[in-house]
């Protein structure tokens, strides 16, 4: 006898927001506890470092990440090769329409949300019921390719709702001129879904309206992008986020029913998602944390649907250098050691200060990467990830940067060079780097027109080793599956190379790692000089440089 599949629809309450689900104390992403059993526990949500909690912020966040979570289940059933599994995830969706329609006629948007933020009906935030939508209308597209099509009808007063829902979010977003946004890409994605499902279910043609027409699929595509395939808030995570969407909207078209104008933009896309693309993550680069675990499933996803086109490897002739020249950022890359630069205005909506970053990466090591961002519910954890302090740039006097961009000075075959003279007041700085026979040399120099504390940031996310032997060098040792050692030298006098303890990645702040405050104080001018080098797994790591960063002075 087939074992029953139970998929009741709980939680029968609304969502609040994703973003509030963070420790108010540590700063990291609560644990998922029980998201499947339509109940939050009695005892509350845990984070890694044991509190657990229960305040009504929380217990919203939680709500929300549960109806994600059976979205996903019915999903996963409805894909099933089982009737069983199948009949439970249509069950599922009756069940879903039944607790949309209440809360339609209800509430025409949520209740707590405050006035700024674009409402949804069932979640708090639109954006979150949009990625909601997109799986509910997922799960009826898979039973009906299954044949359960007339078991759905009752299912499409949900699904037209959902369409008018998200239709109506995309035209909040036009009429505030923020049509370019990353949210939208969800909510034009969510629209077309749910219309094409509900069309399948009756009997008739999908439309083609969500995909072509003024403020649709298309035209989303080609605005959200910068020429260069980079989506504009130049975000790792909000990369792969509306890459996701605008794939799964294309999901059921023919890749040669897609314009050439936006089929060669996917395309570019694509190629800054592979370029970003790591083993288990992406390379966060200013908006989510630092291998969040929540966000393995969608690159998965991605790896996934880039597979069905034909598209899963990555164009080109394995360069070393990659310029993103509109999203300002330089990648160097090799078989062992990846690094990249930020010099653009690049910003997004996380509001960083950290014009000329160096982030070091290595096949599965992170030894310097962007620390990322903590979820926007703690705003004080926000604020530091966001400051010139917690990025591996410079700083003078040790303030802030100011928000501003830098440019791409010139680049080579396997060298870059990037500049920055918004920083601060008469400051000007330049950041030179090449990547030679595993070998990659930095020098970043500063000139102001005062004396000032000038400050050279090393930001590692691994264990870090430092020893100085008073011969003008200091020699770093980055731990790893891969390690990384790197040799050190300014010739300044008073210069200092300060270890000193602060907060690791965004993924978990009240880890202590071990900073570098490379100092020179009350100068005009100062010159940082570093060489590193990586070793394939196992072997051993140099214990002398290929080049001795005393003689690059004047050199690149």
């Amino acid at each position: 006898m087939t074992k029953p599949v139970d998929v009741s629809v709980p939680p029968f309450e609304l969502g609040g927001q994703r973003h509030d689900y963070v420790c108010p104390t540590h700063g990291c992403e609560l644990r998922c506890d029980g998201l499947l059993s339509g109940e939050f526990p009695d005892d509350g949500v845990s984070c890694r470092h044991g509190c657990r909690l229960s305040t009504e912020t929380v217990r919203g966040a939680w709500v929300a990440l549960a109806h994600q979570a059976h979205a996903t289940r019915l999903l996963g059933l409805a894909r099933s090769r089982r009737a069983a599994d199948r009949s439970a995830a249509a069950e599922g969706l009756l069940g879903y329409s039944s607790l949309y329609t209440a809360v339609s006629e209800c509430l025409p948007e949520h209740r707590d949300a405050p006035a700024w933020m674009l409402r949804g009906r069932l979640f708090r935030h639109a954006c979150d019921e949009a990625v909601w939508a997109v799986t509910i209308a997922r799960a009826a597209h898979s039973l009906y390719d299954a044949g359960a099509g007339a078991v759905l009808e009752p299912a499409l007063d949900l699904l037209d709702s959902l369409e008018r829902t998200m239709r109506r979010a995309r035209d909040v977003v036009v009429d505030r001129e923020d049509f370019r946004s990353s949210d939208t890409a969800w909510f034009v994605a969510a629209a077309l879904l749910c219309a094409s499902a509900a069309a399948r279910i009756r009997g008739a043609v999908s439309p083609r309206t969500g995909l072509d027409e003024p403020y649709g699929v298309y035209e989303h595509i080609l605005l959200t992008t910068h020429a260069d395939g980079w989506q504009r808030a130049g975000g790792g995570h909000h990369h792969a986020s509306v890459l996701h969407a605008h794939l799964l909207a294309l999901e059921h078209v023919a890749t040669r029913d897609v314009p050439a104008d936006v089929r060669q933009r996917l395309r570019k896309m694509i190629d800054v998602f592979h370029a970003i693309r790591r083993p288990r993550d992406v390379i966060a680069l200013h908006d989510s944390p630092y291998a969040l675990p929540s966000s393995e499933h969608e690159y998965g996803e991605i790896d996934r649907l880039l597979r069905l086109r034909g598209w899963e490897e990555p164009r080109g002739g394995g360069e070393v250098v990659q310029i993103f020249p509109n999203a300002g950022y330089a990648m160097l890359r090799n078989e062992h050691l990846h690094a990249v630069i930020g010099f653009g205005s690049h910003r997004g909506s996380q509001g960083h200060l950290d014009k000329l970053s160096l982030f070091l990466y290595g096949t599965e090591s992170a030894w310097q990467p962007d620390y990322g961002q903590v979820l926007r519910g703690h705003r004080q954890w926000s604020r530091y990830y966001a400051s010139t302090s917690a990025h591996p740039c410079f700083s003078v006097d040790g303030a802030d940067q100011a928000a501003c961009g830098g440019k791409l000075v010139t680049h080579t075959s396997d060298s870059v060079v990037v500049d920055v003279s918004d920083a601060y007041p008469d400051v000007y700085a330049m950041r030179r780097v090449s990547l030679r026979d595993n070998c990659l040399v930095d020098v970043l120099t500063v000139r102001a027109k005062r004396l000032s504390r000038i400050t050279a940031h090393l930001r590692p996310d691994v264990g870090l080793e430092v020893q100085d032997d008073s011969s003008g060098v200091v020699v770093t040792t980055w731990a790893g599956t891969q390690r990384l050692r790197g040799w050190h030298h300014c010739a300044e006098p008073g210069a200092v190379f300060a270890a000193t303890p602060g907060p690791s990645a965004a993924f978990d702040p009240v880890t202590a790692r071990t900073h570098v405050n490379w100092t020179v104080p009350g100068t005009t001018a100062a010159a940082f000089y570093s060489v590193y080098v990586t070793a394939a797994y196992g072997a051993p790591l140099p214990a002398t440089p290929p080049i001795d960063p005393r003689c690059l002075f004047g050199e690149f």
